[in-house]
């Protein structure tokens, strides 16, 4: 069996991490993903000309490694007429163009939509967006700190609302991760109406708008209810004891996600150790429990901060409420349920140094496994894709003599 995408050539034209992790799903989905660098000024990504993506204790580039393994790299300047024209011939054997270039830069080196859909009526052509392609901020850069986590509302409503200054982001690419895998489906539709009807599509996704989805519960919520924000900011959901954060007694978290308290409070009680509590009449039913609230939420956090974790992961097994630890990043790799799963895997860069890399969350079940290639070094695959798509030696000396292609 083939994987989802085997057959299918993916031009990319981006850098830092948003469009490049669509370009790692693509692979993963088992595209030939070709990121095209400029010859002198590749990826920053690659931490040529930033001091902000460090390498890892073994030397490590493993954020430029998360978000490039599985595919191959062509140096070809397109701000050069024959680079642009380098360009062209290749996406004649394409089926995606995906680029994170602003639309003004779009425009200067020859690869707007339009331009690039006149020449290649079936191709998909995906770009990945700050702010959108319209309106006054259309072409301000825009990161998944700024974009996703601050404009779009999240880290707002993430802080508590007694913090000195807003929630840092969580984690590198918190926001560019998730954005480039949704791009990644909406590509993976865009080839599917393809096949349906012969046509290309053009299609877009901004930081922004992907931070606004990932916040819709909350953006929608609060204009409903009139509120600033739904969630109290303090780990629990306004008036149900069984939605909420317990510290337990070294200091570790237990979040309870029991939204349905009428079905599940009882058993919960007895896995406490405390069953006569769901016999009392204050906390008996939904509307009992909501008006007795911060009784029920005291008598919570005594009983669960009475002991340790390791106590409470044993007995609160077999809940039939959903629970979950609060686990540092440390400790998911090594939870069961990543380990069953394989979500996490050892992968190797090009110099046999190994780093923890997670897999991208959508796959089909019986596709072969297979270990997708290192993050290539920059320009490391020119010659190989354009010998491919039918230039010969000379024509890329002439290219390289010329400054076209590295």
């Amino acid at each position: 069996m083939s994987r989802l995408l085997e057959g299918v050539r993916v031009v990319e034209v981006s850098m830092w991490g948003f469009v490049p992790t669509t370009g790692v799903v693509l692979a993963d989905w088992g595209a030939d993903v070709i990121k095209v660098e400029h010859p002198e000024h590749p990826d920053p990504a690659r931490g040529v000309m930033t001091s902000s993506w460090v390498a890892g204790r073994n030397g490590v580039r493993f954020l430029f490694e998360i978000f490039n393994r599985g595919k191959r790299c062509a140096a070809i300047d397109l701000g050069h007429a024959e680079g642009r024209e380098v360009l062209y011939r290749l996406l004649e054997s394409a089926d995606v163009l995906v680029t994170s270039l602003r639309p003004d830069a779009r425009e200067r080196l020859g690869i707007s939509a339009d331009v690039i859909s006149a020449r290649f009526p079936r191709i998909v052509y995906a770009s990945g967006s700050g702010l959108g392609p319209q309106g006054p901020d259309a072409n301000q850069g825009g990161y998944d700190l700024s974009a996703y986590w601050s404009r779009a509302g999240t880290a707002y409503c993430v802080t508590p609302r007694d913090a000195e200054r807003p929630a840092d982001m969580p984690a590198p690419g918190f926001g560019d991760v998730p954005s480039g895998t949704i791009l990644a489906g909406g590509i993976a539709a865009a080839l599917f109406r393809r096949e349906r009807t012969g046509a290309g599509s053009v299609i877009d996704l901004s930081l922004l708008n992907a931070g606004m989805w990932a916040m819709s519960g909350e953006l929608t919520a609060t204009e409903a209810i009139g509120a600033d924000r739904f969630y109290q900011g303090d780990g629990r959901v306004a008036g149900n004891p069984l939605v909420a954060l317990y510290r337990t007694r070294d200091d570790r978290f237990i979040q309870l996600v029991m939204t349905d308290g009428d079905r599940h409070f009882a058993d919960l009680c007895r896995h406490l150790g405390r069953p006569e509590l769901a016999g009392q009449e204050r906390f008996t039913g939904q509307a009992a429990r909501r008006e007795h609230s911060a009784s029920l939420i005291a008598i919570l956090e005594e009983i669960i901060g009475s002991a340790d974790l390791e106590y409470w992961t044993k007995a609160l097994e077999g809940t039939s409420g959903v629970w979950a630890v609060v686990r540092g990043p440390r400790e998911v790799p090594l939870d069961p349920q990543v380990v069953a799963n394989e979500y996490v895997r050892v992968r190797h860069d090009r110099e046999g140094r190994d780093y923890l890399s997670v897999v991208s969350p959508v796959r089909a079940i019986g596709d072969p496994d297979v270990d997708a290639r290192p993050a290539p070094d920059h320009g490391e695959h020119t010659d190989e894709v354009l010998l491919g798509i039918g230039l010969s030696w000379e024509d890329l000396i002439g290219l390289k003599v010329a400054g076209a292609i590295l």
